[in-house]
Parts: structure tokens; C-alpha cells; sequence
């Protein structure tokens, strides 16, 4: 079985698989996405470029870890809705939606975890420190090579803790119900 991590963000999500069989990470990647420069567009428009881009991202790392032959279920750390401001608010929104589109349309199995819930599992404490949790998934998968830049390593440490999560908590692992819905 594979178990797909995914650190949710709108400008980086962070996309882990492992193979529970072998233990070990057979991908990682971080889809990013920018603004455009200039004012030519609308901004819901622009939103809406880098929503499906997003979307793209996700279905194409998901779909390489199925086309592997193996049941997989996604394992989500969903932001947790409390941004200052409008704007991060706005983009916390879209991405939680693009991902739900993506789930429901496609019959993906998933569980979702608070960011606290993947720091704990990862690290034993919930408010642990991004570098706690980066040395722990580091300590976990030794033979895995993550990024060397911080701003693309850190979305793919987070999937991986959400991984680590659903190793301890996810009920589709546990139960076995792991086989894509037809």
C-alpha cells in the first residue's frame, strides 16, 4: 500500500508517497504556484490559474503512485483556517477546496489531520517546532535525499509527518480500507 502525504498550501504543497511495504519514500515533490506579475488580469482570475495548477499537481503525483499498481489512501494536513488576514484566509479556502473537488470526483480515499496532529505524531508534541518535526521525519526515513532549498523541503517534511500520522491514527490503514473506490 502506498499512503500519499500532502502538506495543503497555495503557494507550495508539499506531496510525500510512501511504500508501506518497504518503508520507504518513493516520491516527494512540492507543487508551486505564483502570481502573476502585472496587473493585466483580474485577481480571480489569477486565483483561478494557480487553483488549477494546484489541481494538476496533485492529480499527477497521485495518479504516478496509482498507475504503480499499488491501493493507496491519502493522508491530508489541512490548514488550520485561523490566517490574519482576508487574503490568507481566501487562499486557505481554495486550496481546501480544490482538494475536496479532487477527493469527491474522484473517489480517493482520505483522512485529514490539523497541523497539530502531524507534529505530534511526528515528534510526541503538538507544539513542536518545525525543526523538531524536520529532525524526526529526517530520523524516520534516513535513506530518503529531501530537498537541500528550506522553502521546497519544508512543505514535503510536513507531508511526511502527516504520513507519520496516518501510521498512528488513520482507520483506512488499520482497517484495510485502502483499495481505490469504484
Amino acid at each position: 500500500m502506498i499512503i500519499i502525504g500532502i502538506d495543503l498550501g497555495f503557494s507550495a504543497t508539499g506531496i510525500v508517497a510512501l511504500d508501506t511495504d518497504t518503508d520507504q519514500i518513493i516520491m516527494g515533490q512540492t507543487v508551486r504556484t505564483k502570481p502573476e506579475k502585472g496587473k493585466r488580469h483580474y485577481v480571480a482570475d489569477d486565483d483561478l490559474r494557480r487553483c488549477r495548477e494546484l489541481a494538476r499537481g496533485i492529480v499527477g503525483a497521485v495518479n504516478d503512485c496509482y498507475l504503480k499498481g499499488s491501493p493507496f489512501i491519502l493522508a491530508v494536513e489541512v490548514p488550520h483556517g485561523g490566517a490574519q488576514g482576508a487574503r490568507s484566509n481566501r487562499c486557505m479556502g481554495m486550496v481546501t477546496g480544490v482538494l475536496g473537488a479532487l477527493v469527491e470526483t474522484n473517489l480517493w480515499p482520505v483522512e485529514y489531520y490539523q497541523p497539530q496532529e502531524c507534529k505530534k505524531a511526528a515528534t510526541g508534541r503538538m507544539s513542536a517546532s518545525k525543526i523538531e518535526v524536520e529532525q524526526r521525519v529526517r530520523k524516520r526515513w534516513p535513506g530518503h535525499t529531501w530537498p537541500k532549498t528550506k522553502a521546497v523541503r519544508e512543505h514535503q517534511i510536513d507531508a511526511a509527518a502527516a504520513i507519520m500520522c496516518a501510521l498512528d491514527n488513520s482507520n483506512l490503514v488499520r482497517f484495510g480500507f485502502h483499495q481505490r473506490r469504484e
